[in-house]
């Protein structure tokens, strides 16, 4: 007999803690749940001009991806990791139109919103980035994607 009513909403709080990486989530009221140990804050991101600049140098020469969807162009972490063995964070960070700016210097975890795989620009890592932008309130952000978004779809083949 499967579990009903309170019983299904704690089975469904282990399971989403188990995606969380093993942490358990709180409630923070109302409807939000956030990790374990989180500070509940929301994070507060600065565009990275160094990756529009580069971005935008890289849509100019042709080099994009307008054909594959991210979930099949998104880097792995192990292609994060060489790129930072080869160009350190900075050039990691290049490939990241968002900057955390309360996130250590020296870490993946300052950067955010990817534009590409390390090679190409990709419309659908831009398209993805500005709806994420967008829900969660990060108006220089979409900004900057939605700029990048218009140059990539106004470039001369």
């Amino acid at each position: 007999m499967s579990p009903s009513g309170p019983a299904r909403r704690a089975a469904r709080r282990t399971l989403d803690a188990h995606l969380a990486g093993g942490r358990r989530a709180q409630n923070t009221g109302g409807s939000t749940w956030r990790q374990a140990g989180s500070t509940g804050r929301m994070t507060s991101y600065k565009v990275n001009q160094a990756a529009v600049k580069q971005a935008r140098q890289m849509i100019d020469k042709g080099t994009v991806d307008t054909e594959t969807g991210w979930g099949d162009a998104a880097p792995t972490a192990d292609d994060g990791n060489k790129v930072i063995e080869r160009e350190g964070y900075d050039g990691y960070g290049r490939w990241h139109l968002a900057i955390d700016t309360e996130a250590s210097d020296e870490t993946k975890g300052r950067y955010s919103f990817p534009y590409g795989d390390f090679k190409k620009v990709n419309r659908s890592a831009l398209i993805h980035g500005k709806q994420r932008a967008s829900q969660n309130d990060h108006k220089e952000i979409e900004k900057a994607i939605s700029d990048l978004l218009d140059h990539l779809d106004q470039r001369k083949d």
